[in-house]
Parts: structure tokens; C-alpha cells; sequence
């Protein structure tokens, strides 16, 4: 019995999948070469005396995306050294690689909710090392952080090309992964919007603006004017409403400003 993929993860399962292979040989090679080439200067003419003065050798360093730093082929007469590293952060880009595959494995093979939640998860925090990692090697060597400029190129080796490489596929994965909750959310919302827009624009249509009674009061939304408030304050205080009195009152002989002329 084959492997059966969950409909509808596909693309985002294999764009995970690829990246997290991309971000892969960077735990073995180096993601960058930095090429220095020395200059000499001389305090009196070359001319007289330097003939054989042999010329400076440029060398390459090699560096690795988890703290590693290794010369390649020392020039005749110039030692290795120590070889620095990191080890922890070693370990930590080992990590993510791993957590990168079992998203993968987790969108092309688990269905459900969750496992789609912890694939979109894995592939979003995969996808925020490599990023980390190509912006820090960019940064470095814009900034001049390996030597000066004059002297100095840092290239990007095979690693470093599939690590920026790497960094693509992830970021589209988590877009094919959010574009249709994404779509559905939106369209939600908007028809939240347009229903609430449409609910006031009714209200506003229903309630009355303004009227004109004969006593050249004004009544706005049920409520009285001053004219009303007058009016009424020459009511006995037995037959004065509750409630403000407007064109929803049941009997018209209770209205002021409908019987202007009563006394």
C-alpha cells in the first residue's frame, strides 16, 4: 500500500520538504568563502633592491553559516591555526532541520487541523533561522565585518546559494499554507463590515430627521425641544407622561404640539 498524501497540502508539504533539504548541507559545508589579497607598499622604489621580493599570496577563508572558520589551502609558510567553531549552534541548525523535515512530514502525510497548526509552525520557524542566518552573511560581509573592502570579497559557495534557496521555498510553503484560511478570514470580515454598514444605513433610514408641529417646536428622534419642555411645564404635574411625548404617542389629545390651540 503507497504513501497517500492529504489532499489540498501538496504544494505546501513538498515546498517545506524542499526547503528543509536546502538548509541541509550547510551543517557539512561552508556557506561562504572570503578571499583576502594582501597589498605591499613600499617606503622607496621597488626598483632598488626588491627585484625578488616575492609577492604576497592571497588566501581563502572558509566559513560555515554555525560559527565555523577554517583556512583552505594555507599559503607556503602561513600556519593553520586553530580551526574555531560553535559547536551548540551546530546542534541547533541540526535541530531545525529536523524540525524542518517532520513538518513536511506532517503536511504531506497527518490530516487534521493540528497537524497542518504544527506543519505551518515547523515550516515557519525553519524558514526564520535560514532568513536569520542569509541576513547575518549579507550584513557581514556589507559591513566589511571580514576586512577591508580594498582587499577582501566574500563569495557564496554552493551551501550558502541553497541556503538563500531555502529560505524561498519555506516562505512560499507558509503562504500556500495561510492564503485560503487567509481568504476565508478576509472574507468574513468584510462581510461583518458590510453587514453593520448596511444595518446603520437602514437605521439611519427609519428614524425620523426632524418635524414641524403648529407651535414651532421640533422634534428630532422622539426627543423634545426646549419649545416642548415649555409647554408642558404649564401641565398640572398629575397629567404631565412618563415618558417624552413624539409621534409615536397613542392618542393625539395627549400631544401639544398636535393641538396647538389648546389652553
Amino acid at each position: 500500500m503507497g504513501v497517500k498524501v492529504v489532499p489540498g497540502r501538496t504544494w505546501s508539504g513538498l515546498l517545506a520538504l524542499a526547503g528543509a533539504i536546502a538548509l541541509a548541507p550547510s551543517i557539512i559545508w561552508p556557506t561562504a568563502r572570503v578571499v583576502y589579497r594582501p597589498e605591499v607598499s613600499f617606503s622607496v622604489d621597488p626598483a632598488e633592491g626588491f627585484e625578488d621580493l616575492p609577492q604576497p599570496q592571497e588566501f581563502v577563508q572558509l566559513v560555515w553559516s554555525w560559527g565555523r572558520f577554517e583556512l583552505a589551502d594555507p599559503p607556503a609558510g602561513v600556519e593553520q591555526g586553530p580551526i574555531m567553531a560553535n559547536t551548540p549552534l551546530l546542534a541547533l541548525l541540526i535541530a531545525v532541520v529536523v524540525v524542518g523535515l517532520a513538518a513536511a512530514a506532517l503536511l504531506l502525510l497527518v490530516p487534521g487541523v493540528h497537524a497542518r497548526t504544527l506543519g505551518a509552525i515547523g515550516a515557519t520557524v525553519v524558514g526564520t533561522y535560514a532568513l536569520h542566518s542569509l541576513v547575518q552573511r549579507v550584513g557581514q560581509a556589507g559591513s566589511g565585518w571580514f576586512g577591508p573592502e580594498a582587499g577582501t570579497s566574500v563569495e557564496d559557495t554552493a551551501a550558502g546559494v541553497l541556503e538563500a534557496m531555502s529560505v524561498v521555498l519555506l516562505a512560499l510553503a507558509v503562504v500556500v499554507l495561510a492564503w485560503r484560511p487567509g481568504v476565508v478570514v478576509g472574507r468574513r470580515v468584510w462581510q461583518q463590515a458590510a453587514a453593520r454598514a448596511a444595518e446603520a444605513r437602514a437605521v439611519e433610514d427609519r428614524a425620523p430627521t426632524s418635524g414641524r408641529s403648529g407651535a414651532g417646536g421640533v422634534i428630532v428622534h422622539g426627543e423634545r425641544t426646549q419649545a416642548t419642555s415649555l409647554a408642558e411645564s404649564s401641565r398640572p404635574t398629575a397629567s404631565e407622561p412618563a415618558e417624552p411625548v413624539g409621534f409615536t404617542d397613542a392618542s393625539p389629545d395627549d400631544d401639544w404640539f398636535r393641538n396647538p390651540g389648546r389652553t
